[in-house]
């Protein structure tokens, strides 16, 4: 089958987005690895994963991810809560 004129600029630009969307990620891998967000965080998850919570895509990396945002944003209600009663 021989690859028409079509065909060659369609794998161009199939070829050119799998080169940025790669580069994209390698940059997006890159600046996670370099702030390490789970050394910051102080929820038991982050302590007991590590890199794991934020690199890995499993199902049970998702679940403890999502808890892992409930509970933060729990956190942060209950800051702004309290003082608000404060006042």
């Amino acid at each position: 089958m021989k690859k028409t004129p079509r065909d060659k600029k369609l794998n161009k630009k199939l070829n050119y987005y799998e080169k940025n969307q790669l580069l994209i990620n390698q940059d997006m891998l890159l600046k996670l690895l370099e702030d390490k967000p789970w050394e910051k965080c102080e929820c038991e998850l982050c302590k007991e994963s590590g890199i794991h919570i934020c690199v890995f895509r499993r199902r049970i990396r998702n679940l403890r991810r999502a808890f892992h945002n409930v509970h933060n944003y729990y956190l942060a209600l209950d800051c702004i809560r309290n003082n608000l009663r404060s006042l």
